[in-house]
């Protein structure tokens, strides 16, 4: 029995968490699916999380006023900021580029202003730019030490000095 065949017992035995926790590590394991993602997204929405369900929905080929109102929910619980929007979505949805998604999954991906963040590469060149300033930081904080260093050693030397002219 594959994860779908049991995702859907699950379903009918009343245990729509199960059947999408199942789902969502089916999708974390196999890559990008549309329609795999409109299932959770449904499955999310028959269980009244109407967030979730557009956080699935955006990028599945899932259409209807119920998967619009569910990503206009996503979006706006975010202030439609495009990069918190995409941070909230599984890496693995996340492709090397807007042609790699069916058409309509990309034109949904450009109403929703979300072409220049979505992909993949976005994504690692963020990781780039990060790791850039965490050098910076490391750089910053042993400057910080080496001056303490020297403060310090100041200090000592500075009260060895006082010492002797006190008790000379």
């Amino acid at each position: 029995m594959d994860v779908r065949e049991r995702a859907k017992l699950d379903l009918e035995n009343g245990d729509h968490w199960l059947a999408r926790t199942r789902l969502k590590s089916y999708l974390s394991t196999n890559g990008y699916d549309p329609e795999l993602l409109k299932e959770i997204g449904q499955i999310s929405y028959d269980m009244h999380d109407a967030y979730d369900a557009g956080r699935m929905w955006l990028l599945s080929t899932a259409e209807g006023s119920q998967v619009d109102e569910a990503i206009k929910k996503f979006m706006d619980h975010l202030g439609g900021d495009p990069q918190k929007c995409v941070s909230e979505l599984p890496s693995v949805v996340r492709l090397k580029s807007i042609d790699q998604y069916p058409t309509d999954v990309q034109d949904r991906i450009r109403i929703h202003g979300l072409e220049k963040c979505v992909t993949s590469t976005f994504r690692e060149q963020q990781i780039k730019e990060h790791q850039k300033t965490t050098w910076g930081g490391y750089l910053l904080m042993l400057i910080g030490i080496i001056f303490l260093l020297f403060v310090g050693s100041c200090s000592v030397a500075g009260c060895y000095q006082i010492g002797n002219w006190l008790f000379e």
